[in-house]
């Protein structure tokens, strides 16, 4: 029997974000979610690494290519001591979701929509805050913008 891909999206999109299966990272020793750092907010680990957030969102709502610059600016400004601040990817950005209750990241996060780092042609991937679902939305529309590092 062949797995149909398309089937199970449609399965996992009707199921409450509390219950899909997010491709949980394996388990580690370190500091749990939301402990505040010197340099960010620890967030998380994904694919061996970890994640760090800035505290709070960006000041404003950005379109994609606005959201990049704020990065670079960051960056520039040697913000809490780093220059490798950037836009999250999908799955840094979804582990900010599943994350964002916890500790010093409780309450920091709005019910709006996230920019991701990925786009395509006119559009890019975001994720709304209130349930968790990722989508392509037009890149020239305002959202919100938490950095990861």
């Amino acid at each position: 029997m062949k797995f149909d891909f398309e089937q199970q999206m449609m399965r996992e999109k009707a199921m409450p974000a509390k219950w899909r299966d997010r491709g949980e990272p394996e388990m580690r020793q370190g500091p749990p979610p939301g402990d505040r750092m010197d340099d960010g907010v620890y967030a998380g680990y994904l694919d061996g690494k970890e994640i760090y957030a800035a505290p709070a969102d960006a000041p404003r709502s950005y379109t994609f290519n606005e959201a990049a610059t704020y990065a670079t600016q960051l960056n520039r400004e040697n913000y809490l001591g780093h220059d490798d601040w950037r836009v999250p990817n999908k799955q840094e950005l979804d582990v900010l979701y599943r994350n964002q209750t916890e500790g010093a990241l409780k309450g920091t996060f709005n019910t709006e929509t996230y920019w991701s780092s990925l786009e395509d042609g006119d559009y890019a991937w975001a994720q709304r805050f209130s349930d968790g679902t990722q989508f392509l939305t037009d890149r020239y529309d305002g959202s919100s913008l938490r950095l990861v590092r």
